[in-house]
């Protein structure tokens, strides 16, 4: 018997499990039925513990039914979400019956490679007071503005002919897209997208709108707040529902989070990590069907695809939202 890392060598997962294999051969004469035990150690420089496995090393058996000649031996690896180094472990072979175990393939290494992030600062944008201070008229634009971040946004995200442009930040009319772009403190996008109106205020994210944050430097986790987020609104039953992209600094996707309301206050706060790193995060309204995302569809209760938006009363119902504030932190692998 020996055994060799299969998949061996990955990362760990934010939660729940991950599989780590390991291959074992049976040679010789394979006419009979044999059996091996199996135990993981930590080893390395920094070595994995229990903690790592569920709480236990894991240990076990390995058995070959007669013919049989290879048996996949896995390894469940609990994700986390703490910063630490890659971590290494060993599995090793003993106590052979029906077989003997080659003494120069006895063991084999895995690797537990990190997949989280450390924080080493951040941007914080918004949280502004619903009304400017008398005696700071530019508030809403000084706590929504950092010379490391340019915020834009288009009235039609599916319109690659549309450019993005500047938000404006304070509250005018709200019916096009050059008026102010905040809402008691919070920030949308300004105008009237796919030929209706939306509710609560012009300024929400609806439609095929999106906003746009862009960063001078990569950043690895974006924490916000999503306000006027309804969850089974009163007019329709259903629940408003967002999607978030980060982008690298050549366009690439690197992360694509979907969020739904899921409580009364109208505020979700959701945190994506990129441990890519990620220089754009966009903004849109609406939910996943399962294949792609329908721009400003709504969710169930429970998150899942509900229905795209619809005409009401002659208003041009759909899921909408501001953001309260966003937080962009930078850091390491």
């Amino acid at each position: 018997l020996s055994i060799a890392p299969t998949n061996a060598d990955q990362s760990e997962g934010d939660a729940g499990t991950t599989a780590f294999t390991f291959t074992v051969t049976r040679t010789g004469d394979l006419s009979g039925a044999s059996s091996a035990s199996f135990a993981v150690a930590g080893s390395g420089g920094n070595p994995a513990d229990g903690d790592d496995f569920g709480g236990v090393l894991p240990s076990g058996m390995v058995n070959f039914a007669a013919g049989e000649d290879t048996q996949v031996l896995t390894v469940l690896v609990s994700g986390d979400t703490a910063f630490e180094a890659d971590e290494g472990f060993t599995v090793s072979l003993s106590g052979a019956l029906g077989a003997t175990i080659d003494p120069s393939n006895d063991t084999a290494d895995g690797v537990i490679e990190n997949d989280d992030v450390q924080i080493i600062s951040s941007i914080f944008l918004g949280d502004a007071p619903m009304f400017p201070s008398f005696f700071n008229r530019r508030q809403w634009v000084e706590l929504w503005s950092d010379d490391e971040v340019t915020t834009t946004h288009v009235a039609d995200f599916t319109d690659a002919a549309e450019d993005f442009s500047p938000v404006i930040l304070t509250s005018v009319g709200g019916r096009f897209l050059e008026d102010g772009d905040i809402f008691f403190g919070d920030l949308g996008v300004s105008g009237v997208s796919n030929g209706g109106a939306f509710n609560q205020s012009n300024r929400e994210i609806d439609g095929t709108e999106a906003l746009r944050f862009e960063l001078v430097e990569e950043a690895v986790e974006l924490t916000f707040g999503v306000n006027l987020f309804n969850a089974e609104e009163p007019d329709t039953g259903f629940t408003e529902a967002g999607r978030v992209l980060l982008l690298d600094a050549d366009g690439n996707v690197v992360a694509e989070e979907y969020f739904f309301a899921d409580n009364a206050d109208g505020l979700q706060v959701v945190t994506v990590s990129a441990s890519e790193g990620y220089t754009q995060a966009i903004f849109n309204a609406g939910a996943f069907d399962g294949g792609e995302f329908i721009f400003g569809a709504y969710a169930n209760a429970d998150g899942s695809f509900a229905t795209e938006q619809f005409e009401q009363e002659g208003v041009l119902e759909g899921s909408n939202y501001v953001l309260d504030f966003v937080e962009f932190s930078f850091g390491m692998v």
